[in-house]
């Protein structure tokens, strides 16, 4: 049980340093979501054949 514990606090703690390191390095959703101009470029739009089921 002690062991269940102290891998469950060790896990919290290794966790909650990954995610402070990555948002001090700038990276992450956060930064590529928050760019307009950057969002637009990766979006393509579908193209849409008309013919098929028309009519």
């Amino acid at each position: 049980m002690k062991k269940i514990a102290l891998y469950s606090v060790a896990l919290v703690m290794f966790a909650y340093g990954a995610a402070v390191a990555f948002a001090e390095t700038g990276g992450g959703c956060v930064r590529c979501h928050t760019d307009e101009a950057l969002m637009k470029s990766l979006f393509v739009p579908p193209k849409i054949d008309g013919g098929e089921g028309e009519g």
